[in-house]
């Protein structure tokens, strides 16, 4: 915002990452590079230090500026910006979890090149002479049919398989967003299953801010789930979205990609704790300190857990560094997966169940790579049949898109009603932003 608005000033210093990271004062050598990789970013917020900011490349309009002058283009990736980075206690905007952290800014997201913006991270990092580099890819990758119909993809293109191995074995965290189609991972998302360096992040919220957290809380409705995910953060929703920077001013937006740029700025933090610690180490901190959801430990639902980022850096401050050399992953074709049939099991209900849509039966075939000629044949039972790593669908890496647009405050510099936020209560029950 312009001026300061001691409304928006003192509901955003309530939130409980920004409450914890404020407890806690790191040497700027120790603090990691923070990438985004998203749609451009407002070139004059006042709530923005650009002094802190290293600009890599526009890849939709080719150039190297991904700085947007005011109405050039889509404002999420300025509305994540600010969550991880807007100034603290300055009487102006938002507070940020990390605003000590030096940021890169790539614009990726609609150019289908955000693989080569993340390989340009990778190096931006090398050179920054910061002690680790994590990066925040709040974005879905999605892809068109004949009708033009656009749907989630299931399968990750060779180059952004290199890509992402190619920032694994420069030590480079991924932090990705699950997805707000209330369905299972899509490919991204479930890269976690291949890439131990990504860390797949969903949007949590409160059911009943009257029960302590592990009660009270659980998956947002319109979060992504599987076996891919690794924990939940607050990611807001249609009736309590979350307030953050948008143009040169403020905005509000709910959704899994809101969650990320938290998991992301919450992983700075725990890094700066402790930079010697691997990529592996913070991942595993990350998901061992989170609070679980109704059912303990692990699950596809909820991953670990709601993220707690006062244990996490407090374990992280105590755990011994470990080296780790991740072992190279050959990039060839998609990888696959297989599958011991089950009785009843057809083509078209194994595609829906371990796929996401039974119309992905045409990419499952026997152990001999052959395909099956019906949707509905039956199966049979203890037979081993291959399926696609991440799902189904013929990849058109060109159209990507974040989920959903920031809207902004009316009037400016208001803070929604409803959006009240404290260390026991972190949000009011919605409706799905979908």
């Amino acid at each position: 915002s312009n001026g300061s608005s001691e409304e928006t000033a003192d509901s955003q210093a309530a939130d409980p990452l920004v409450t914890v990271a404020k407890g806690f004062e790191f040497a700027e050598e120790n603090q990691p590079l923070v990438g985004i990789i998203d749609t451009g970013f407002a070139e004059n917020n006042p709530d923005l230090d650009y002094d802190n900011v290293i600009l890599g490349r526009d890849w939709v309009d080719g150039d190297d500026n991904p700085l947007l002058a005011p109405g050039e283009g889509s404002e999420h990736g300025t509305h994540l910006l600010g969550l991880i980075a807007a100034g603290v206690d300055n009487g102006i905007g938002i507070d940020g979890i990390n605003p000590e952290a030096p940021v890169w800014l790539g614009r990726g997201v609609g150019s289908g090149e955000w693989a080569s913006s993340l390989v340009e991270f990778v190096d931006a990092a090398a050179e920054s002479g910061q002690a680790n580099a994590v990066v925040n890819l709040s974005l879905d990758l999605t892809e068109m049919d004949a009708e033009g119909n656009v749907s989630p993809r299931y399968e990750l293109t060779v180059a952004e398989r290199t890509a992402i191995e190619y920032a694994r074995q420069q030590g480079v965290l991924l932090v990705v967003a699950a997805g707000n189609d209330g369905g299972n991972l899509s490919a991204l998302a479930q890269a976690s299953r291949e890439f131990d360096n990504v860390l797949t992040v969903g949007a949590a919220e409160a059911f009943d801010p009257n029960l302590a957290v592990a009660e009270g809380h659980g998956r947002a409705e319109y979060s992504n789930f599987g076996t891919g995910l690794g924990l939940l953060a607050p990611g807001g929703t249609a009736e309590n979205p979350v307030l953050s920077t948008v143009g040169d001013d403020l905005g509000t937006l709910a959704g899994t990609s809101v969650a990320t740029a938290r998991v992301t700025g919450a992983t700075s933090v725990v890094w700066a704790a402790n930079p010697e610690l691997s990529y592996r180490q913070v991942i595993e901190i990350l998901q061992s300190t989170a609070t679980d959801l109704g059912t303990p430990n692990w699950n596809p639902d909820t991953g670990a857990g709601l993220l707690n980022l006062l244990a996490a850096v407090h374990l992280a401050k105590a755990t011994k560094p470990q080296a780790y050399d991740p072992t190279p992953i050959e990039i060839g074709e998609t990888p696959r997966r297989q599958h011991i049939v089950q009785p009843g099991e057809t083509p078209a209900g194994l595609a829906e169940e371990e796929l996401g849509d039974e119309e992905a039966w045409v990419e499952i075939t026997d152990s001999e790579g052959n395909p099956f000629e019906s949707p509905d044949e039956p199966l049979v039972p203890g037979t081993v049949v291959e399926l696609p790593m991440y799902g189904g669908g013929v990849v058109n890496p060109q159209v990507e898109s974040p989920a959903r647009e920031p809207q902004p405050l009316t009037p400016a510099n208001q803070t929604p009603e409803d959006l009240q936020v404290s260390l026991s209560r972190l949000y009011n029950p919605g409706e799905t932003i979908r």
